[in-house]
């Protein structure tokens, strides 16, 4: 509480020292009264969904009207020009707002209208109509039975009911869910409803209902039959004369003339009877086709629904109407008919609202000038009141009301309301009365010798006041109502809004200035205080002085400055006219004591420029600049052009920009290609050449130009240029645009040549298929060419077009077994053959043969070392070995060595995938690769590896096979290991350390003698607890009982005789 106080207290006496200072000022506070102005007008039209309130469990409907004026304002409504009765409870006011309780169509239904109030006026809103949004029953009067003969036009009316707003419509055939979709065929009219057929065929035949719900999409409750129309039967008759006979268009829904309003959405529509189906286009044209019109350009927005049945304009202006033409046409003739499109535009004053002084006895007329479509009709309110022509104090003529003999009566708000058949708006005009009054007084200001300034302040008057400027008890300047100004100098000005110009200020002009203003409602006047200060100006020799400084280094730019004792300044830098912020860029720059720039870690992109200090006062600004170039890294070359071009070659010219202190020592050329794009990153840039500028040759206009080789055929290029001086590489060029290259021969042979197995005999070239970036044309093949080495043979040429080829097979006659051949490859296209490479391959050995003399060498709690010899007679490659292993306790199918046949379609050109391992139940797979991880040594006739990740202390079988691309061998006989027990981790980290049976020893005595040391002290215990008598002091027991029971302590009989007789000899 006591907080709260301590807060009011202060609140107090702030306000009180403001009504202070401000009658001090000349200033009395009144709060001003004003009439009702309504500033949110009801929607017109208001639509209420009834059906939506009630399922949101709403029982009401409300029309907007808010207004604000001095003292708060009341409202009142009134319905098609009568006022509302209150009592009945069916309507309440609620700061403004209508709201009419439970609704009901169609008594609720009209024009409604807000009247906001005060004790000084009244204001009135635009009529807004209430519409409530429904849709009636259909007539369930039975509709007639529709018969057609196939191939001919027809329609299905709808007669649908009323409703608000319009309806969507949509027709069924026997059951809901089989709706009725348009299309080139079928047509649903959006005006009617209408279901239209180009011709009929016998599938249309049916039961048809149409159904439709209003445009606000309102939900419906019940069954779909509350919204659906009577049954329409069709029969479809067929045609005793197939097929049927071509016709031309006849039009059977013409374009009708439309008087859409403005901003709404104008449609027009247009189907014919046509077999086959007819294409319908549209045209606008500047007048009717028979009065000559010829085709003009069409609205904007205008659009076509998919078969252009509907010509759709959406937000319809008055220059989008005319007239649009309909043509059907097929191939037997055509037919056109027009349509109009009149765009209704509601009223749209050309007149704002305004403002008008009272002049007393005076005459006042106001104009209320609209556009819109005739016939317009307006209507002028002074308040809630409709105004007449009475020909003594009014005139209303259509658009203008003149208003005589003006009193204080009349001001207020003169409101004139314009309304058409399509829609409704409202200007205003206020008369208003204002008794002068200051709203904000002189200021202090502070003025700079030689310069001008301006004087302002802010009131309020009408009518217009006369004012006056005052300084030192003489009027300098005052301007009538009539805009007359009077000056007793030159150099002072009063503009409209009163403010005082004074030119080419003096030291004689500082001092105290009054303004007054004064109208026949009386006066005000305020008063304000003018300094004039000297000029501010940078001294010489400390401002601003060229700079030069290398990279990385730090520089102090002074700028200090002289200013008068009355006025504030700071320094602001900028850097080639942005200014610079400390804060934010604190790690480059730094404001010194007296207002210079210190510049840190100098770098060239970011410093160099031209740098200009300017002192800010209140009333003037001075600048100075200097230029600070900094030694660093080069700037981009420029004018970067890619020119003749050539399968392999090209030419780049370039112009190279400022080097920033230091020559270029080196260029550096990198290029872009189609090929070097990555997903979700930049595309990468390679260098391509680099050289130092002797390597150029000089071009005319000062550039340099670069012949570039070695580049790859039919690629498309871009290329960037970057220059290193002294301090480094500068900033990259600008790419070139994209260029592509001339075909060549592809510029290098297929890689990573090698050699498979298949079936023994064959030889089994493999390669790795070209990139594209290296096909030089749009596609590229391969020429093989083989024979056995050492023969001296012709070699045999095969050529492959396939550019993702990546093997070839000689199958027949079939080659001895394991022979090398001599292969030679090379890729083409349609310019050239491109390098040829060379390569051994060895014919196929065969299925590797399975192998042998499998054993389990070593085995540990999770791995066992496997061993097997090697197969012989083998020489194909094998890039892994697979083991089959399982569980003793598993126990899965019988494992068998069975012999895979082999075919004589199984060879690389048909190519068979490696067999799938399959998960067979107790059956665990593992390849072992020759990683130099799972391989170990091990004798050179036989392969050692390791398999790991087995469960301790189990009985597994294993079985082994060898892959050799793309077949698997044999399996092995079973071989049987048991893995080693679990080992507790602690005791494994312990095995081999020297010190662990020390420490054992020495913990097992240590241990001993604790229970030792135990022991006596329990004995020591039990002697003194002994020679105690219970109730008396202390006196010695008999001996005998203290031998039993120390010797009782002890079970060493040495120990407790002596116990004993040291007893004895206390006795």
């Amino acid at each position: 509480m006591g907080v709260v106080a301590r807060l009011l207290c202060i609140a107090v006496i702030s306000a009180f020292i403001g009504v202070v200072l401000m009658q001090s000022q000349g200033i009395e506070w009144i709060p001003t009264p004003w009439d009702p102005v309504i500033f949110d007008q009801p929607h017109n039209p208001t639509v209420y969904d009834g059906e939506k309130a009630r399922s949101e469990g709403i029982k009401y409907a409300n029309l907007t009207c808010r207004a604000i004026g001095r003292p708060d304002v009341d409202y009142a409504w009134t319905k098609d020009g009568q006022d509302l009765d209150m009592t009945t409870g069916k309507y309440t006011i609620a700061g403004g707002y209508l709201i009419i309780n439970n609704p009901t169509y169609p008594a609720d239904e009209g024009t409604y209208q807000c009247i906001a109030f005060n004790i000084h006026g009244a204001d009135v809103s635009v009529p807004a109509q209430f519409k409530m949004a429904h849709v009636q029953a259909f007539d369930k009067t039975p509709r007639s039975p529709v018969t057609v003969t196939e191939g001919r036009g027809f329609k299905l009316e709808c007669g649908g009911p009323d409703a608000y707003p319009a309806l969507h419509y949509g027709w069924y055939k026997s059951v809901p869910a089989n709706r009725i979709i348009p299309n080139e065929r079928r047509y649903i009219s959006h005006a009617n409803g209408d279901l239209y057929f180009k011709h009929a065929e016998v599938n249309d035949a049916g039961e048809y209902r149409c159904f439709v719900q209003n445009q606000l999409q309102t939900e419906f409750f019940g069954d779909i039959d509350n919204r659906s129309s009577p049954v329409i039967t069709v029969t479809v008759d067929r045609d005793l004369n197939p097929p049927i006979s071509p016709r031309e268009p006849v039009i059977m829904l013409n374009p009708a003339d439309i008087v859409p309003i403005e901003q709404y959405t104008a449609e027009l529509e247009c189907f014919d009877d046509a077999y086959p189906a007819s294409d319908i286009r549209w045209k606008r044209l500047d007048r009717p086709a028979r009065e000559g019109g010829v085709e003009i350009e069409f609205p904007a927005r205008a659009r076509f629904n998919s078969h252009s049945h509907a010509l759709i304009i959406p937000e319809v202006t008055e220059e989008d109407g005319g007239i649009f033409q309909c043509t059907a046409s097929n191939e037997k003739g055509s037919v056109s008919h027009e349509g109009k499109i009149e765009v209704q535009v509601p009223p749209k004053p050309k007149v704002k609202d305004s403002e008008k002084p009272l002049l007393v006895g005076g005459t006042e007329t106001f104009s209320c000038e609209s556009e819109g479509s005739e016939p317009l009709v307006y209507s002028w309110y002074f308040g809630r009141d409709k105004i007449v022509t009475d020909n003594v104090k009014y005139i209303v003529a259509t658009d203008k009301l003149t208003v005589k003999n003006l009193d204080l009566d009349d001001q207020g708000s003169y409101r004139c309301i314009i309304t058409n058949d399509w829609g409704v708006n409202a200007t205003e005009i206020r008369l208003t009365v204002r008794i002068p009054n200051i709203r904000k007084p002189i200021s202090q200001q502070n003025g700079m010798e030689g310069s001008d300034i301006t004087m302002m302040l802010e009131w309020e008057a009408s009518p217009p006041p006369t004012m006056e400027w005052i300084k030192q008890s003489e009027v300098i300047a005052s301007m009538t109502p009539d805009g007359v100004m009077t000056t007793t100098s030159n150099k002072y000005n009063i503009t409209k809004e009163g403010y005082l110009v004074i030119r080419n200020l003096v030291p004689e002009d500082a001092g105290s200035y009054s303004f007054r203003i004064q109208n026949v409602y009386g006066s005000v006047d305020t008063a304000g205080r003018l300094y004039v200060a000297q000029q501010s100006r940078i001294v010489q020799g400390r401002g601003p002085t060229n700079v030069n400084m290398e990279q990385g280094g730090t520089a102090t730019i002074p700028c200090e400055g002289l200013i008068d004792s009355l006025l504030e300044s700071v320094n602001t830098w900028k850097v080639d006219g942005r200014v610079i912020d400390f804060e934010k860029e604190s790690f480059n720059y730094k404001r010194g004591p007296k207002g210079e720039l210190i510049i840190m870690n100098a770098n060239v992109m970011m410093h160099d420029g031209v740098y200009t200090c300017a002192l800010d006062t209140s009333v003037d600004e001075q600048t100075a600049s200097a230029r600070v170039q900094i030694k660093g890294v080069s700037e981009a070359p420029v004018g970067v052009k890619f020119e003749n071009v050539g399968s392999n070659t090209a030419t780049l010219r370039f112009t190279q920009a400022n080097t920033n202190g230091d020559s270029c020592k080196e260029y550096v050329v990198e290029a872009q290609t189609e090929f070097d794009d990555i997903f979700f990153t930049d595309r990468l840039w390679t260098q391509v050449w680099r050289g130092s500028p002797s390597s150029l040759r000089n071009a005319q206009g000062g550039g340099k130009t670069l012949r570039l080789n070695n580049l790859k055929p039919y690629t498309e290029y871009s290329f960037r240029v970057m220059c290193m001086n002294s301090y480094g590489m500068g900033e990259p060029s600008w790419p070139t645009e994209r260029n592509r290259t001339l075909p060549g021969a592809p510029p290098r042979a297929p890689g990573n040549l090698g050699y498979g197995n298949g079936m023994a005999g064959d030889v089994l070239m493999s390669w790795e298929p070209l990139q594209e970036s290296d096909w030089g044309d749009e596609t590229v093949g391969y020429r093989v060419r083989y024979r056995r080495q050492g023969t001296g043979d012709r070699f045999r040429e095969v050529y492959i077009d396939n550019p993702e080829a990546a093997a070839y097979a000689h199958t027949q006659p079939p080659a001895p077994v394991n022979v090398p051949y001599e292969c030679k490859i090379a890729a083409y296209n349609n310019y050239s053959v491109g390098p040829e490479a060379t390569w051994i391959a060895y014919s196929s050995s065969g299925l590797p043969d399975y192998p042998r003399n499998l054993e389990i060498i070593d085995a540990r709690n999770d791995t066992v070392t496997m061993q097997w010899s090697k197969i012989p007679n083998f020489n194909g490659p094998i890039p892994f070995w697979g083991v089959r292993y399982w569980r003793e306790e598993d126990r899965p199918r019988t494992a068998r060595r069975t012999r895979r046949s082999i075919g004589w379609w199984d060879t690389w050109l048909r190519y068979i995938p490696e067999e799938e391992e399959k998960d067979e139940t107790g059956f665990q797979y593992a390849r072992l690769y020759d990683d130099g991880i799972t391989k170990v040594p091990g004798p050179s006739d036989k392969e050692t590896y390791i398999l790991r990740q087995l469960q301790p202390n189990t009985l597994y079988n294993f079985q082994v096979r060898a892959n050799s691309h793309p077949y698997f061998g044999e399996y092995s006989n079973i071989t049987r290991a048991t893995t080693m027990g679990t080992i507790n981790p602690w005791l494994v980290g312990l095995q081999g350390s020297w010190w662990v049976p020390m420490l054992f020893w020495f913990m097992v005595t240590l241990l001993i003698a604790l229970l030792l040391t135990l022991c006596c002290c329990c004995c020591l215990w039990c002697k003194k607890r002994q020679r105690r008598r219970p109730g008396t002091g202390n006196f010695l027991v008999p001996a005998q009982r203290i031998v039993v029971d120390l010797g009782a302590c002890t079970s060493d009989p040495t120990r407790a005789n002596a116990m004993r007789s040291l007893v004895s000899l206390h006795g």
